[in-house]
């Protein structure tokens, strides 16, 4: 039952566990601090693919991750008039080539994103120091995923996805926050369009569900639309390279700012290997 730890009648000592593990003791305050408006949006990429849907039979990468970033609607607004104003200049310019600002094209140096400047990228840096109040990221190693699904149910539609564990946590992680803050408004979920598996996961949220995480409906978006989803992939990416380096999967990269990312927002990264 994806809604148990939500609803179970003990779940005041997991929620204090874990809000103790985040913040330290007595959290309580900090946490009303960062969820104490009433209007939230969190806003989620992802990195990877599952395999067994889509074009591809097996994952591109070992790891799936999703990840994002809290924060109240007027800040997303501040966010995006601040972003906005940075990577314009290379839209006006290069124009269907540079969309939007994209970690994975900036950080390999695809042109024309290799004309945005490392300068450039610490401007979106501190812009989202600025504005987020939270990161979260969950990751699950595929081949442990493989081990619970085993690779003869991969083509059936109505398996749990990787993706659909990670995105879901990211979502039960915010909804036990607010629980703890005493926060009685709804939090939207935006995504990033485009993974295979987002049309199950939408689907597998019923009006119990949104009612018991208390959060409005989760959308799909494109993040030339929804200007904050550039930070969400921004995160996503980073974190799952620096899974990815530091478990031995991938060489150890020219460029790496996770660090710089998680230095000034709090929040949580989570990865699920067993």
């Amino acid at each position: 039952d994806w809604s148990s730890d939500v609803c179970s009648s003990d779940l005041y000592s997991p929620l204090r566990h874990l809000a103790n593990a985040l913040f330290g003791l007595n959290c309580a305050g900090r946490i009303i601090c960062v969820l104490g408006s009433h209007e939230f949006t969190c806003h989620w990429d992802d990195s990877g693919s599952d395999p067994g849907i889509g074009p591809r039979s097996k994952s591109d990468k070992p790891i799936l991750l999703v990840g994002g970033y809290l924060a109240h609607v007027d800040e997303w607004d501040g966010f995006t008039k601040e972003w906005m104003p940075i990577i314009q200049p290379f839209i006006d310019k290069y124009g269907k080539k540079f969309p939007s600002f994209h970690m994975t094209e900036w950080i390999n140096s695809v042109y024309p994103y290799s004309k945005f400047s490392e300068k450039d990228f610490e401007r979106l840096m501190a812009v989202i120091d600025r504005y987020v109040r939270m990161h979260v990221t969950w990751a699950i190693e595929i081949d442990a995923y493989l081990e619970i699904i085993k690779a003869r149910h991969l083509g059936e539609r109505d398996i749990v996805r990787a993706y659909h564990i990670c995105a879901r946590k990211c979502i039960e992680g915010i909804s036990l926050w607010a629980k703890i803050a005493e926060h009685k408004e709804k939090i939207l979920h935006v995504f990033h369009h485009g993974n295979s598996a987002w049309p199950s996961f939408e689907d597998s949220f019923n009006d119990e569900m949104l009612d018991v995480l208390n959060i409005l409906r989760p959308i799909a978006q494109s993040e030339i639309d929804i200007v904050p989803l550039q930070a969400a992939d921004i995160i996503a990416h980073q974190t799952a390279r620096d899974l990815l380096t530091k478990h031995g999967m991938a060489a150890v990269p020219r460029k790496l700012y996770v660090d710089k990312l998680i230095s000034v927002v709090p929040g949580m990264r989570k990865y699920i290997d067993t």
